[in-house]
Formats: structure tokens, sequence, C-alpha cells
């Protein structure tokens, strides 16, 4: 019989929590949704066919510090200080929409911040 190492068991462990659907791991599925639904009107403006952002999350750490170096750009052009956790999937997701909002100022021009708020079923 084989025995794994503390190492390789911590290790293991930590891929399954990471490699986990995203969805699985979100501590305010109504947030989440909301974003879900401002991404979709986002990429509706700026692509012609709504798409989940959720998606363009990246699995690498430094995908994630890209979005998040976009995002916190658009964030200073419209003063929203507000603190985030990267570690967080509703904050990446939001890191990926305010990304995309820097990237396509057009969309971001069309569609306001925080429209999840009106979703249908909210």
């Amino acid at each position: 019989m084989r025995v794994a190492s503390f190492d390789q068991l911590s290790t293991q462990m930590d891929f399954a929590l990471y490699s986990a659907p995203l969805e699985s791991q979100v501590m305010n599925m109504p947030y989440w949704k909301d974003l879900i639904y401002e991404g979709e009107l986002l990429t509706d403006a700026g692509e012609g066919t709504p798409r989940d952002l959720s998606n363009d999350i990246s699995e690498s750490e430094a995908g994630r510090a890209s979005a998040r170096r976009d995002a916190e750009q658009f964030r200073a052009s419209v003063n929203d200080k507000r603190p985030r956790d990267p570690d967080r999937p509703e904050h990446q997701l939001q890191d990926v929409i305010d990304a995309y909002r820097w990237n396509h100022p057009d969309a971001a021009g069309a569609v306001r911040r925080g429209i999840g708020f009106t979703r249908p079923g909210r």
C-alpha cells in the first residue's frame, strides 16, 4: 500500500479546491447572478451577442492579475474605491466585468454600472 505524504495531500486538496467550479465557491449568489446579467448586457452591447463573462475568469493567477489591473484602471476612472478580495469568485467576476468596461468603452457607456440589481427574478 502506498501512503501519500502531507505535502502531496495538501497539493491534491489545494488542486481540488481550485478546480471546483467557481459557482460552487460563491458566497453571495444574488451578487453573482447580478454580475452575470450585467456581463450579458455588456457583451450584447459590445459584441452583439450576450455571453457569460464568468467563463472569462482566468484559471491562472497571472491571468486574473491582468484582468484586475484593467479593472482597477476602470474603477479609478469612475472613482470606485471599494475593496475587493481577489480570492472571492464574485470579485474575480467583478474584475472581469470592470476590465471589459475598460477595454470596451462604448459598451460601458451603453450599460450602466450595477444594472444587475434590475435583473428579472431578483
